[in-house]
């Protein structure tokens, strides 16, 4: 499997999702919108650094 391309995508729906929720912030969104939005990024942010360690892991197996 491709790690790099995982993390690297992980990262890029984190900065969207994130983007977007500075936008359901400042257009007075709901609550709930928000906070399932802040849940995404943290969640897309989480399995970006478990995709590095992976990186990593394989790195020094070689």
């Amino acid at each position: 499997m491709n790690y790099k391309l995982t993390r690297n995508l992980w990262i890029i729906s984190g900065v969207l999702f994130f983007i977007t929720c500075i936008i359901n912030i400042f257009s007075k969104r709901t609550f709930a919108l928000i906070l399932l939005d802040i849940v995404v990024v943290i969640l897309s942010f989480i399995n970006a650094y478990i995709q590095h360690k992976k990186i990593y892991q394989n790195k020094d197996k070689e």
